[in-house]
């Protein structure tokens, strides 16, 4: 009796480590454009478990889905229309929302898609670091300046031959702001070029990451 009692007991105590918390996430989809009247009409969203890497898929206009708790990444990928002289246009629209915690019973996931594209696949500026941070002496530190870019396709694309360049104008001192043109129109102080021998490939609706005073890395 008494082994039976203590293979029961670790079972029960078992079973109670294994149960998964469910919560309800309710989605809100905005498109982020300028161009009047663009509806969307239909796509898909990917919530993808990032501990467990399993990829749940859901139709749009879906408003509502049940999660097991974690941190997700989220994907929209669908179609718009809009009316231009008369006739309906239809465009390719997409979100991403990185790093969501689904917890607590219920959640609200936002999510702003984009109108894509359609020419040549490439890259898009995500981020911006430059203003720096202070070191332990309380002074002024750059070489934590960063750009991270987005790849706005479903192709896997390549930074390597990207070139930075950093006006020799601040725009922002009124000393060296001009009222004329300038025969020249861009002077750079700085530039900098991601090359190889092999820089990463950047997988479609991800972002990727260059410090512009370190090595690559990735983010």
């Amino acid at each position: 009796m008494a082994i039976l009692f203590a293979t029961m007991l670790g079972f029960t105590a078992c079973s109670d480590d294994d149960k998964v918390n469910i919560s309800t996430v309710s989605i809100t989809t905005t498109v982020d454009t300028t161009i009047e009247g663009l509806q969307l009409t239909g796509g898909t969203y990917t919530f993808e478990n990032i501990n467990t890497s399993v990829k749940t898929d859901v139709a749009y206009p879906l408003q509502s889905i049940e999660l097991a708790d974690g941190l997700y990444n989220v994907t929209f990928i669908g179609k718009g229309t809009y009316s231009q002289n008369g006739t309906s246009v239809e465009v390719d629209v997409q979100g991403v929302q990185q790093n969501v915690t689904v917890s607590g019973g219920s959640c609200k996931l936002e999510l702003t898609v984009h109108v894509l594209n359609t020419g040549e696949p490439g890259f898009v500026i995500a981020e911006i670091f430059i203003p720096g941070t202070y070191n332990e002496a309380g002074k002024q530190y750059n070489g934590d300046q960063y750009v991270r870019i987005y790849n706005n396709s479903d192709k896997v694309l390549y930074a390597d031959g990207l070139i930075f360049m950093e006006s020799l104008q601040e725009v922002t001192n009124p000393c060296m702001q001009r009222s004329t043109p300038e025969p020249t129109p861009f002077i750079s102080e700085w530039e900098g070029s991601i090359c190889g021998p092999n820089p990463p490939p950047t997988s479609p609706w991800k972002i990727w990451g260059r410090s512009f005073r370190s090595p690559v890395n990735t983010a």
